[in-house]
């Protein structure tokens, strides 16, 4: 489901697939336990391969972002297609955890 990047301030994540009830738990405690073997810094998830997204995939990426802040991080999503942008978008979770086209866009914005 993941692939990850060390970057110098943080972790880059690439999600693939859906994010639903039936992964989501997997899918935080793999992250959240990459990302503590890390130390402190950002996380990006470039969730360009996320194609579905439902309650519990946004409860994943909350978590996350609880996880990381907690860490003196920030949680930083990119790539988001048409329908998982919409998700977040009605539940204003992108008012939350600030989103970016790219990757490149997320890490530059980290290291500001």
């Amino acid at each position: 489901m993941t692939t990850r990047d060390r970057e110098k301030k943080g972790f880059t994540y690439r999600l693939r697939g859906a994010l639903t009830a039936e992964n989501a738990e997997a899918v935080r405690d793999q992250v959240a336990q990459a990302y503590g073997t890390g130390g402190r810094g950002d996380l990006i998830l470039d969730m360009s391969g996320v194609d579905f997204m439902d309650s519990m995939g946004i409860g994943v990426l909350v978590s996350l972002s609880r996880t990381v802040s907690g860490r003196g991080g920030t949680l930083r999503l990119c790539g988001l297609q048409p329908s998982p942008r919409m998700v977040l978008e009605i539940t204003r979770i992108d008012r939350i955890i600030p989103i970016y086209p790219t990757a490149m866009a997320a890490a530059m914005a980290a290291a500001s």
